[in-house]
């Protein structure tokens, strides 16, 4: 027998020694656990793989009650955004009735924008109508400037349409023109 093979038999027997040792420490550290306290244990852990678990289920929940939410808001977005052009050519039927002379036709087609226009905002629609306010690109569109000292400088002088917003998301914006020349905004 060589050295080195006679040292790594020699490791192998330390080895071998040593499982016996370690199997001996683990049945000593079970035998200081009582069968209650491991059963105690075993539950401890059921009861915490329970919880995550639950805790998951949970989570998972309000995710797709949140998903379920976010579609609707956009399902109903869609269909109102759909509807703006039919609401504005009630507006403008109504407009066109009035100056032709027939205010019962006015009246009726008045009376019916109106109807829509509560649904929307029973929806959570509201009416982006800024005039005499200083100009806002974020909810307005300004297609004309106009020249008018007596308005301050970006003030909406005139609403060509209005717009839309479903809570505070902007579905059209108010096409508007604005004013230049005069005295700085506040």
């Amino acid at each position: 027998m060589t050295m080195s093979s006679s040292k790594k038999h020699t490791e192998a027997q330390g080895a071998e020694q040593s499982a016996p040792a370690s199997q001996a420490e683990a049945s000593a550290q079970e035998q200081e656990f009582s069968p209650l306290e491991i059963l105690e244990q075993e539950v401890a852990k059921w009861k915490d793989q329970f919880a995550r678990a639950q805790a998951e289920f949970e989570n998972s929940r309000k995710r797709l009650e949140n998903r379920q939410a976010e579609a609707v808001k956009q399902a109903s977005a869609r269909v109102i955004k759909n509807m703006i052009p039919s609401l504005d050519d009630l507006e403008y039927a109504e407009k066109h009735a009035a100056e032709s002379g027939r205010e019962a036709e006015a009246k009726g087609i008045h009376a019916i924008a109106e109807k829509m226009l509560g649904a929307f905002i029973k929806e959570g629609v509201s009416v982006i109508n800024p005039l005499d306010e200083p100009f806002d690109h974020n909810t307005c569109n300004a297609v004309q400037m106009v020249t008018d000292a007596e308005k301050p400088d970006q003030t909406v002088v005139q609403v060509l349409q209005k717009g839309y917003e479903l809570n505070g998301v902007v579905l059209r914006p108010a096409m508007v023109i604005v004013s230049t020349g005069g005295a700085p905004a506040k």
